[in-house]
């Protein structure tokens, strides 16, 4: 069997701040890479994490969330107008 770097569920869980089932379900869903070893433990890959908590080389080390809403449809120019203004912002980002 060919060794690759992995962590726990439990311990990959815990660095991305989720629950462990969660995680596992992300699994079973085939979004997360994983390694399944012959007696049936799972195992994420050390790739696929760093990745994700942005500790890759070569990636943006902080990361944000931005969100936009207007309560009613008939405000869809609205909403345009705050999604020009947060793309004009992310892309302004060092």
């Amino acid at each position: 069997m060919e060794h690759h770097a992995r962590v726990k569920v439990t311990v990959a869980a815990k660095r991305l701040g989720v629950n462990p089932w969660t995680l596992r379900r992300w699994i079973y869903a085939g979004k997360v890479p994983h390694i399944k070893t012959d007696t049936g433990r799972v195992f994420v890959t050390t790739a696929w994490l760093d990745t994700q908590l942005g500790d890759a080389p070569g990636l943006l080390t902080q990361r944000c969330a931005v969100y936009a809403r207007e309560s009613s449809s008939e405000n869809k120019a609205a909403l345009a107008s705050q999604l020009d203004r947060i793309g004009i912002f992310i892309f302004q980002l060092p």
